[in-house]
């Protein structure tokens, strides 16, 4: 991961970094992190299929609540993120005022994290326009009201993706 983090955000200053499917774990998370920590150029980070987890969510969110940031798309498909991940993200959501994407689909989410981070969006954020919660099978009935108070209140969110959510 030091070697990608080096040639291609550091030296080559890449406005895209496609990383899915190469197992990336938390310890990987981190280190892109600190690489984002004065971001000039990176706009869009995918880490899709990877494991990611609740603990690079947290490493990730901690360089994203920063102002100098200017990463627009984050997209952490299939890492195994729970509630506490939702959290995190829910935080960080409220300080960014420059990402526009948010792509969590076929994680570990639960409705509770789904209510915390629709909160987070409705009331403190007016940038997200994409949020992806596409297949996160823990997902119930319970969710509605929540979403629904966030799409009536944000301006800014353009496209939201909760299909196939249940079994």
């Amino acid at each position: 991961m030091g070697v990608v983090v080096q040639e291609a955000i550091i030296n080559k200053q890449c406005k895209y970094l496609h990383l899915s499917s190469n197992k990336i774990t938390s310890v990987g998370a981190l280190i892109l992190a600190d690489a984002l920590n004065d971001n000039k150029t990176l706009e869009e980070l995918v880490l899709d299929d990877n494991r990611v987890c609740d603990d690079g969510v947290y490493s990730l969110v901690k360089t994203l609540s920063i102002k100098n940031n200017i990463l627009k798309k984050l997209s952490l498909g299939n890492n195994g993120i729970t509630n506490e991940g939702a959290k995190q993200l829910a935080q960080m959501i409220k300080t960014n005022k420059i990402l526009t994407c948010l792509k969590l689909y076929q994680n570990e989410i639960t409705d509770g994290g789904i209510q915390i981070l629709a909160d987070a969006i409705e009331k403190h954020n007016t940038t997200i326009e994409v949020l992806d919660l596409f297949e996160n099978k823990l997902l119930t009935d319970l969710s509605v009201d929540s979403l629904l108070q966030m799409i009536e209140h944000t301006q800014s969110l353009k496209e939201l993706d909760v299909s196939r959510v249940a079994a």
